[in-house]
C-alpha cells in the first residue's frame, strides 16, 4: 500500500477557442477523476488538484497527466 498524495497538475488550453468550464469538468471527472478539484478561474488555464495512494509521486503525476491529456481538447499542454 502506497502512501497518500496530494498534488496539483496544471493545463495550458490551446489558444482561439472557448473553453466551456463544464465540458473540461465533465471531462476530468469522465477520465475516472471523480474526486478532483477542478479550477477554471483563469481564462486558457486548467488546475486540477488530486490525490491518490502511490509509492511513486513522479510515477502517479505522469500517469493522470497523460489520462487527462487524453481527454482535455487538441493542443492542451501541461505546464506544472
Amino acid at each position: 500500500m502506497g502512501q497518500r498524495i496530494d498534488f496539483d497538475l496544471v493545463f495550458a488550453l490551446p489558444d482561439g477557442a472557448a473553453h466551456d468550464p463544464y465540458a473540461l469538468s465533465d471531462a476530468v471527472i469522465g477520465a475516472g477523476f471523480a474526486d478532483a478539484v477542478i479550477g477554471t478561474g483563469d481564462t486558457g488555464m486548467l488546475a486540477v488538484s488530486l490525490d491518490a495512494e502511490e509509492d511513486s509521486v513522479t510515477q502517479v503525476k505522469q500517469q493522470s497527466a497523460r489520462r487527462l491529456l487524453d481527454v482535455l481538447p487538441e493542443g492542451t499542454r501541461l505546464l506544472a
